[in-house]
């Protein structure tokens, strides 16, 4: 069974996607990885072509960051102070019968992402 590291999100084109790394591979993913997108039957090739950390509790957009500027101590419970990465994928084609193919639609939203074999076929 292959290891789903990470799912699309929202606003996939046929040449680009934004997936979220699922958390027990944080470390494990990085720019320049292949990946397959599996929607369904079809596979998607793509590559990594940035990574970006991201937090709810300190986006700029937040008040949070000012509290704790000013010296509020947060009781945090779990992992709510851990951000989550964000990966921009570049979709290289559709793998279909050993064969690479252009991509004329985009994966959809949830669609699994698992690391890309050596060899495609």
């Amino acid at each position: 069974m292959e290891k789903v590291i990470g799912y699309i999100l929202s606003g996939a084109t046929h040449s680009r996607a934004s997936m979220i790394v699922a958390a027990g591979y944080l470390g494990d993913v990085f720019v320049g990885m292949y990946v397959l997108v599996k929607d369904g039957s079809k596979s998607f090739l793509a590559q990594i072509a940035s990574l970006e950390s991201r937090s709810d509790l300190y986006d700029a957009e937040s008040v949070l960051p000012d509290l704790v500027r000013l010296g509020l101590k947060l009781k945090l419970h779990g992992n709510e102070a851990e951000g989550r990465i964000i990966g921009e994928l570049r979709i290289l084609g559709v793998v279909e019968n050993g064969r690479l193919l252009p991509s004329r639609t985009p994966p959809r939203p949830g669609s699994h992402v698992v690391l890309a074999p050596d060899s495609i076929e």
